[in-house]
């Protein structure tokens, strides 16, 4: 056995990131977070260090000088 793997719910996942359980399940049902099991959402506390939000919005213009 490699390690205890942690399991955390939408909810856990939302206020560690900061975010609402909403924004949470859109990343979930995007393929971006989690897995989902027996019907509920589920991600590894792991993934939580490893996930990076894309910022809002689109990208800033390159200014050519």
């Amino acid at each position: 056995m490699i390690g205890a793997m942690k399991l955390l719910d939408t909810k856990t996942a939302a206020k560690r990131l900061g975010l609402s359980e909403r924004q949470i399940r859109v990343f979930c049902e995007a393929g971006r977070l989690g897995t989902q099991v027996a019907g509920r959402w589920v991600i590894l506390e792991t993934e939580l260090k490893t996930f990076k939000r894309r910022p809002r919005g689109r990208p800033p213009k390159k200014t050519h000088r």
